[in-house]
């Protein structure tokens, strides 16, 4: 079992409190990771629909599997969900709809 310390928060909105709160993986999976992180926050997990790291000179990382593998057991992590358009397939009608990216800093 892997654990992380997060402190998250939705983008453009002023977080309740500073605190970081653990995370629990059975299995390092970015699925994983992702839909505990979602549900940890009161985020539905199916609405994320990538996760990216966030450097300091900028750079985004596209995460995967491997990447969280690799994160270290109690790693502190800041995470932000920022709302994005979501194309549907050209046999979904109407518009795009919204979902969020989950960012981490860290």
């Amino acid at each position: 079992m892997a654990c992380f310390y997060l402190q998250s928060r939705i983008q453009g909105k002023t977080s309740e409190d500073n605190y970081y709160r653990a995370i629990y993986l059975v299995q390092r999976t970015l699925n994983e990771f992702t839909s505990a992180t979602a549900a940890k926050f009161g985020v539905e997990p199916q609405k994320v629909v990538r996760t990216v790291r966030m450097t300091q000179k900028g750079i985004q990382i596209l995460m995967d599997d491997e990447a969280i593998r690799e994160l270290p057991e109690g790693q502190d992590i800041k995470a932000e969900f920022a709302t994005v358009d979501v194309q549907q397939s050209q046999w979904q009608s109407g518009s795009p709809s919204s979902g969020y990216e989950l960012r981490l800093v860290y």
